[in-house]
């Protein structure tokens, strides 16, 4: 499986994706804006870690993203991804 995958938000719920993703071997990037939070998924060998979704945007390698931030944000995330091209 292609490393792929993007997960948006690394905290309570994101934690959760972020493993199974690397688990199935999917995951490409991780963003997190908290630098602490972001330097902890350094565990994760061969994953990009970004504390700006817009640079993950910018990575063509990056097809599919998920959003795990809190809810009230998830619209505006998954427009700007939806709009960039990308799938969530």
């Amino acid at each position: 499986m292609d490393k792929n995958f993007c997960v948006v938000g690394g905290g309570y719920w994101g934690k959760n994706h972020i493993k199974t993703f690397y688990e199935l071997g999917a995951l490409g990037a991780i963003v997190e804006e908290n630098k602490d939070l972001l330097d902890s998924f350094s565990k994760y060998n061969n994953v990009l870690l970004y504390n700006n979704l817009d640079d993950a945007i910018l990575n063509n390698q990056l097809t599919g993203f998920t959003v795990a931030t809190p809810a009230e944000t998830h619209y505006k995330i998954a427009k700007k991804i939806i709009l960039s091209g990308k799938n969530v």
